[in-house]
């Protein structure tokens, strides 16, 4: 049995905004520690972003695979228990 399905969400646009904030907040302080926290964190919020946009499921015989994102930086696998027939 071969399974494959991608379903899309908004969630992502939440992350992309926050980083946005973050990294004009960091553009306008003029202290540095402030401002390379705020850019990693930014940069971090994007990376974010980018797992969090879709989630793919699919069947690998005798797993199930589940990522997120185009980037999979979260990705489990679950066995599947077979049936006795």
């Amino acid at each position: 049995m071969q399974y494959d399905h991608t379903q899309t969400a908004p969630l992502h646009l939440l992350f992309v905004g926050v980083g946005i904030a973050m990294l004009v907040g960091g553009w306008l302080t003029r202290e540095l520690v402030v401002q390379i926290i705020l850019y990693c964190s930014g940069g971090l919020m994007f990376i974010l972003a980018l797992s969090f946009r879709q989630l793919t499921v699919s069947d690998e015989n005798d797993r199930l695979l589940i990522s997120f994102g185009p980037l999979p930086l979260f990705r489990c696998a679950f066995s599947i228990p077979r049936s006795r027939r």
